[in-house]
């Protein structure tokens, strides 16, 4: 938690204890919503009477992290303590009494306003990952944990998580130099990925530098675990340079996302038939540049810090596209049931990567998940990395302008599928 809203709480302490008038209940919500561990919430029940409870209560808070401050004003205004709330963040008091009942989760605000306003965002891209757990009590939990209409996710560990991520390859050379660039930054999204995952209750496998072969026996060895007879669910992200025909491996050789998801049909993958299966492709689609649409949103930028600032980000974001080494094929989507397909980019595009802190995509899939995953469905959290991604840009220098990105999935889910962080059986 910042400094600023430790003096918030440290200041408000004695308003806070004069108009909060059920300390149990809020101990039991902040338990429920992951800001208290099952220690600290009995360390409050131990307490012998309401004002000790709170007490230990606001002692607690202000060592939760940076999501604690925001959640404790939510859980105030949830629990009927209001006025309470009201000295935390006096600037939506209006809205509180004109709104009741509503849920401020968000603290008023739809989700979109809550998205990052722009993109490569350093701060979102480099804060701590801390996964919102899912409060059993909301609506989204009760409606969804047991419905035969939803994926089941309640084990403890729901399934495998495997990251391939290629960053060095010798392969093709043209004058005895590789073709294939160093993916620069690809290691920050290998790293938060198998923290999202690891949070998300996933066993996460990681493997590094593999050839085309290498990706093929990688996946052929895994669909014969006999571990994913028991699993919920599959996910896999591949990170490396991409082509319109698929993704290459270290030597230089494709292998095509029909190919990688072929692996994983019914038929091939029988322990994980009727079960979710999800992947992630971090690689480019092809090497045009999407250099947007004219919309007038507002001035030109005519201030030189905002054009010093773009000429950082051009040296700063890479791209992950080759030249196809033969005619691209037209693209095809994989139509095996329970298959979702979240790609960095469109056919035929590139996708780019900060060369600091990681691929727009990847850290934009981050950044959403830890924070929604708690109350939204898969396709409604895609949709927000799509929005996040397709908020940034970075300089062209040769048409003078600027390139952006857009991210797209595909599924053939015939359930909704939530991640219920915090939640097992």
């Amino acid at each position: 938690m910042d400094e600023r809203h430790k003096e918030i709480l440290k200041t408000n302490r004695t308003n806070l204890r004069k108009n909060i008038a059920n300390p149990e209940d809020i101990n039991d919500v902040l338990f429920s919503r992951g800001v208290f561990t099952e220690s600290m919430k009995q360390e409050v029940e131990a307490e012998k009477t309401p004002i000790q409870k709170l007490q230990k209560i606001m002692d607690i808070v202000p060592k939760r992290g940076s999501e604690a401050f925001d959640i404790f004003y939510e859980v105030l205004v949830e629990t009927g303590n209001g006025t309470a709330a009201d000295f935390l963040k006096p600037e939506l008091k209006a809205y509180r009494l004109q709104n009741p009942g509503q849920p401020f989760r968000r603290v008023g605000m739809s989700t979109n306003d809550q998205l990052p306003s722009e993109w490569p965002n350093e701060q979102a891209m480099t804060d701590e990952i801390k996964v919102l757990s899912c409060d059993r009590s909301s609506r989204v939990f009760r409606e969804n944990w047991n419905s035969t209409m939803t994926y089941s996710m309640k084990k403890k560990i729901r399934g495998r998580a495997i990251i391939i991520n290629n960053r060095y390859f010798h392969g093709p050379r043209e004058n005895g130099v590789p073709v294939l660039s160093v993916r620069h930054g690809t290691e920050k999204d290998r790293d938060r990925l198998k923290i999202l995952f690891q949070q998300l209750h996933f066993d996460v496998h990681v493997h590094e530098e593999k050839s085309a072969q290498e990706i093929k026996n990688v996946l052929a060895a895994e669909i014969g675990d006999s571990h994913h007879a028991t699993a919920e669910c599959f996910i896999l992200a591949i990170l490396s340079h991409g082509t319109s025909t698929g993704i290459y491996g270290v030597d230089g050789e494709v292998v095509s996302v029909e190919d990688i998801t072929g692996f994983f049909s019914s038929d091939s993958f029988p322990n994980l038939a009727g079960k979710p299966k999800i992947f992630f492709i971090q690689a480019c689609q092809g090497e045009n540049l999407d250099r947007g649409g004219i919309v007038n949103n507002g001035p030109d930028i005519t201030n030189i810090g905002e054009i010093l600032k773009k000429t950082k980000e051009l040296s700063l974001n890479e791209h992950d596209a080759v030249k196809d080494p033969v005619q691209s094929s037209e693209n095809r989507i994989a139509t095996t049931r329970d298959i979702l397909i979240a790609s960095a980019t469109h056919p035929g595009f590139v996708s780019l990567r900060n060369i600091l802190h990681g691929s727009w995509f990847i850290q934009a899939v981050i950044w959403v998940f830890q924070r929604y995953a708690c109350e939204e469905e898969l396709s409604s959290l895609l949709k927000m990395v799509n929005n996040i991604v397709s908020k940034g840009r970075t300089a062209d220098p040769k048409f003078q302008t600027d390139i952006f990105q857009a991210a797209r999935y595909s599924d053939s889910f015939i359930k909704k599928f939530y991640f219920f962080p915090g939640c097992h059986e």
